[in-house]
C-alpha cells in the first residue's frame, strides 16, 4: 500500500541542538488500531482508588472469556462491530500502576481482541472494568460513536460508473472530484487524506483527525507505491477518489474500499534557490548566517521566553536533499524559544509573526553530529 516518508536521520529539533516540544506525527499506521491519542488527567470517577483489583465474583463473561464489570450504567445505544467509537481508556496492572491512559478513537473490527470483543458490549455514557489476558485490567468509558469515519454508501461493490486504474486493471476507481488548478506531476509533494474501509463497512483506519499525510511522488527514497503514483498523476488538489482494491493488490486477507483527497499540493518541500529574486529583505548574521525573507509582516519580532508554532523544512545546502520537514507530522512543530540556544536564538528572533524566511547556516555553526551545512524555510504561524 502506500508508503509515506514520516521520519528521516536528523529531527528538526536535533538539527539545532534544541530543548523544545515537537507533536507527534500521525503517520497512517498499518494495524490501525489507535486512530487518535490525546493524554488526559487522572479521572477519579474512572478509577475508584481502594477497590478490589482481583476478579470479582459477580463478573460477567464475554464469549471468549473476557472477565467484566458495569461500574457505571450508560444509555440503551450501543456500538456496531463496524464502528469507530471514542473512548477514555486506562490500562492497569495488578499492582495498581497505571500502564497507559488516555482519550482515543478506537475502530472496534481493526483493534484488540479484547477491545474487539468488549467494545461493542458496551453502551454510549457506560463504564467498564475488564480483566485481560496479561493480569492487565482495563477501565473503558464509552464516550461516543464517532461518524467522523462512518463508511460512504454502497461500497460493497464498486460503483457504476468505476473505472478500472490505467496499469492496474483489478482496481476499480471512482473520481467524485476531480479537483482544480495545476495538476500533481512526478516529484512533487502532496498532503493527503486517505480513509480505509472494509467492504462491509467497518472502518479499518483514517489520517482525517490529523494534517494528513505527505506523499512525494517518484521519491526513490521512500519507496513509494506505483499505483498511487499512478491516481495521484491524474489529480489536482481538491481530488477525491473512490478505489476498490483486492486483497493481493492490498497485501491484506481482505479487500478494502479506500478514499482519497488530495489537500493540497506542498511547493516548500522543494529545494530553493538562495537568495532569489523577491526576497523581501537579506539579513547578515553571526558566523556567516544570512536570513532571507520571503514574506515579511509588520508583526514584532518573536523573544526570549516566546512559545511558538512553527512549520519549518531543512535541506542539505550542497547536495538539495531534504531533511526534515514538519509537514510530515500531524501538526506543526512546537518551539521555546530560548536565549542560550545559540544560532537558533539569533534566526527565530529576526522572525515576526507570520513571517517566512530561508536561513543559510554553514556547517561548523551547527553541532558536530549534523555534518552538513542547512538551508531551512522557517514559518512562524502563531504565539502560544
Amino acid at each position: 500500500m502506500i508508503s509515506v516518508k514520516v521520519n528521516s536521520t536528523l529531527s528538526i529539533i536535533s538539527l539545532f541542538a534544541l530543548l523544545s516540544t515537537s507533536c507527534a506525527s500521525a503517520p497512517l499506521a498499518s494495524n490501525a488500531i489507535q486512530l487518535e491519542s490525546t493524554s488526559t488527567e487522572s479521572n477519579s470517577d474512572l478509577l475508584r482508588d481502594g477497590e478490589n483489583l482481583l476478579i470479582p465474583s459477580d463478573s460477567k463473561r464475554s464469549p471468549n472469556g473476557y472477565a467484566y464489570r458495569v461500574i457505571e450504567q450508560g444509555t440503551d445505544q450501543s456500538p456496531s462491530y463496524r464502528d469507530a467509537v471514542r473512548v477514555r481508556l486506562r490500562l492497569r496492572n495488578l499492582e495498581g500502576e497505571t500502564i497507559e491512559e488516555g482519550e482515543r478513537i478506537l475502530s472496534i473490527a481493526h483493534s484488540t481482541p479484547l477491545l474487539e470483543e468488549i467494545l461493542p458490549l458496551m453502551h454510549i455514557g457506560e463504564t467498564m472494568r475488564v480483566w485481560g489476558d496479561n493480569r492487565d485490567i482495563w477501565e473503558i468509558e464509552m464516550i461516543a460513536i464517532d461518524d467522523t469515519f462512518k463508511a460512504p454508501d454502497d461500497i460493497a461493490q464498486p460503483a457504476g460508473d468505476a473505472k478500472p486504474v490505467e496499469g492496474f486493471p483489478d482496481v476499480a476507481c471512482k473520481v467524485i472530484d476531480s479537483g482544480s488548478g495545476e495538476a500533481i506531476s512526478s516529484g512533487d509533494a502532496v498532503r493527503i487524506h486517505i480513509s480505509r474501509w472494509e467492504p462491509n463497512g467497518a472502518i479499518i483506519e483514517s489520517s482525517k483527525l490529523g494534517r494528513g499525510m505527505v506523499y512525494i511522488l517518484n521519491d526513490q527514497s521512500a519507496a513509494t507505491d506505483p499505483l498511487h503514483t499512478r491516481i495521484l498523476e491524474t489529480l489536482a488538489p481538491g481530488a477525491h477518489i473512490r478505489l476498490w482494491i483486492p486483497a493481493q493488490r492490498a497485501h491484506l486477507p481482505f479487500d478494502i474500499v479506500e478514499d482519497l483527497f488530495v489537500v493540497e499540493k506542498l511547493p516548500d518541500l522543494k529545494f530553493p534557490s538562495f537568495p532569489e529574486p523577491g526576497h523581501a529583505e537579506i539579513v547578515d548574521l553571526r558566523d556567516g548566517v544570512k536570513i532571507a525573507f520571503e514574506h515579511k509582516t509588520t508583526t514584532e519580532k518573536l523573544k526570549d521566553g516566546d512559545s511558538i508554532k512553527v512549520d519549518m523544512t531543512c535541506w542539505n545546502a550542497d547536495t538539495g536533499d531534504i531533511v526534515e520537514a514538519s509537514y510530515w507530522h500531524a501538526e506543526p512543530e512546537t518551539m521555546d524559544i530560548g536565549s542560550p540556544l545559540g544560532i537558533y536564538f539569533d534566526i527565530m528572533t529576526q522572525l515576526g509573526i507570520g513571517d517566512t524566511a530561508l536561513a543559510r547556516i554553514p556547517k561548523d555553526t551547527l553541532p558536530a553530529t549534523v555534518g552538513m551545512p542547512l538551508i531551512c524555510r522557517i514559518r512562524a504561524i502563531e504565539k502560544l
